[in-house]
């Protein structure tokens, strides 16, 4: 994670690699023909920001709440099986 002051604020960046370079090019606004390499362009940056923040706390706690229904779920499994009638065939003998 990286920093970077902007006025009096200091703002947390996620910086990583980008997957494909790109390459900036200045012209004159003059001439039209004349076209510069300005600058090469190699990895991207993010402001992690509060929504963020929340974003993850939102994520944490459906995750918590999908535990807690799978949990409801088997539990009523459970139950269902324990209340199903188990039925067996009687054979009669025959008499001789």
């Amino acid at each position: 994670m990286q920093k970077i002051r902007y006025g009096t604020k200091m703002l947390d960046l996620n910086v990583r690699p980008d997957t494909f370079r790109h390459e900036i090019y200045s012209a004159n606004q003059k001439s039209s023909g004349n076209v510069a390499f300005a600058a090469l362009v190699s990895h991207q940056a993010h402001i992690k920001t509060t929504e963020h923040k929340e974003q993850q706390k939102d994520n944490a706690s459906n995750d918590a709440a999908l535990a807690t229904l799978k949990q409801s779920l088997a539990s009523m499994a459970k139950e269902k099986e324990a209340r199903r009638w188990v039925t067996t065939k009687r054979r009669r003998r025959r008499q001789q």
